[in-house]
């Protein structure tokens, strides 16, 4: 089951500003947003589990 995960859980799982996530998103370099409602997105928390773990792959691989 895909579970939401509102603007602030994004933040706060990232480290990143909400700027930061919005220019990363445009730029195809964040997982993009999903509309929930007129006034209200969020992202598949898999999705950005994922990017997370994108990014600490990068990094064991610089450090080796």
């Amino acid at each position: 089951m895909k579970t939401i995960m509102k603007r602030q859980d994004v933040v706060a799982a990232t480290g990143l500003c909400y700027t930061s996530i919005y220019n990363k998103e445009k730029a195809g370099e964040f997982p993009a947003r999903r509309k929930l409602s007129a006034r209200s997105v969020g992202w598949i928390r898999q999705e950005v589990e994922a990017w997370i773990e994108g990014l600490q792959r990068v990094e064991q691989v610089a450090q080796a």
